[in-house]
């Protein structure tokens, strides 16, 4: 099936809620596309608000080259650059399951920049995790580059033309993923930027001890309780300062804090740089596979 006489519709990739992934191949550009699809009369559609926020951050280093959209009988599509493994599927296949303290400070930066790229341009993801940040794909220069995808889930949080921050609603349902949701939102309380970077230092908490100690419970009332007991100086070790400073810096943020985000490049810059470690070392993805 060829889409618009340019995007070759391939094997299918993925599989969402509300929507299939494609592997695509554009013929007027000769290369790889991923083809995203949605049925126009989805309950709860992603795609349009998805596309609409893909193509207001273009231009963004973490952000995938948006190709085009449209529709097709009651198919809605969105055509993007392709791009390779995520962080989850990555850490997954390594032997311990979780990455060194290198990796992580590198790829948290990383992470950080396109959480804080959204941020600045009005936006909140919503759904931080391992299966939405991706590399590059493994034919492109960028393969080491990480990208920030899914904003189907996404919502601005402030006025994009004042840039005032919205005032929070009393109550909002749930979304996103429960292992990696703040506290607040799993209260079913507004979110914002600060929402986002909880979900960030869950998710390089993962890498580092590579099961959080909710990974297996299901009520979120019991994973709400141990979100806010657990020890986390305890389950870092005494190695992970950096870690300990997010967390700290996450617990003085309020609904309408901005987040001090250079000082968290600072604290993951330093850490490294005490290490001895330089961006363009190897990944341990990389060492493994070698």
């Amino acid at each position: 099936m060829v889409i618009k006489e340019r995007w070759e519709v391939l094997d299918a990739i993925g599989k969402g809620s509300f929507g299939k992934i494609f592997r695509g191949y554009d013929i007027q550009m000769g290369w790889p596309v991923a083809i995203k699809t949605e049925k126009v009369d989805c309950s709860l559609p992603q795609l349009e608000p998805e596309t609409y926020i893909l193509r207001a951050l273009q231009g963004g280093q973490h952000i995938a080259k948006f190709l085009g959209c449209g529709n097709i009988g009651n198919v809605n599509f969105l055509v993007m650059q392709h791009l390779g493994q995520s962080l989850h599927t990555l850490r997954y296949f390594m032997p311990r399951r979780r990455f060194t303290r290198s990796t992580t400070l590198r790829l948290g930066i990383q992470m950080l920049e396109a959480v804080q790229m959204m941020h600045d341009h009005g936006f909140l993801h919503r759904d931080i995790k391992p299966a939405n940040f991706v590399l590059g794909s493994a034919e492109d220069r960028l393969h080491r580059l990480v990208y920030i995808i899914d904003f189907g889930l996404s919502r601005a949080y402030a006025d994009l033309t004042s840039s005032r921050l919205r005032r929070p609603r009393q109550y909002c349902r749930f979304k996103g993923t429960i292992r990696y949701a703040s506290v607040g939102s799993l209260h079913f309380e507004d979110t914002s930027r600060r929402d986002d970077l909880w979900s960030l230092f869950y998710v390089m908490l993962e890498m580092l001890v590579a099961r959080l100690p909710w990974h297996s419970e299901n009520q979120i009332i019991k994973i709400v309780a141990m979100k806010k007991t657990t020890d986390y100086e305890y389950l870092l070790g005494e190695n992970q300062p950096e870690m300990l400073h997010f967390l700290n810096h996450l617990q003085s943020l309020n609904y309408y804090a901005r987040p001090d985000y250079d000082m968290l490049y600072s604290i993951f810059t330093d850490g490294l740089r005490a290490d001895n470690v330089h961006k363009d070392d190897p990944f341990d993805w990389e060492i493994y596979h070698n």
